[in-house]
């Protein structure tokens, strides 16, 4: 196994600043039509959503009930 050293990783601020990215080198000057941008359409179905996450819900409540109830039992059962 090889551990990372030092020298694995670029270098610190103190040995030439911060390294920083310039977002403005490469891009184009030319205007953007709006036709061009993809329009986002919102496709929210609250019954669909809600289905899905009651089945979530539904699994989670048996998942964590039903260990519960055995315990519950299996301590009942118990003389004290």
């Amino acid at each position: 196994m090889v551990l990372s050293t030092r020298a694995d990783f670029p270098p610190p601020a103190e040995a030439g600043g911060f390294q920083s990215v310039n977002f403005g080198e490469g891009m184009s000057q030319k205007p953007v039509s709006s036709e061009a941008v993809p329009k986002f359409e919102d496709t929210l179905n609250f019954s669909k959503d809600f289905n899905t996450a009651a089945v979530d819900l539904l699994l989670l409540a048996l998942f964590v009930i039903v260990p519960l109830l055995g315990v519950y039992l299996a301590f009942v059962r118990v003389e004290v």
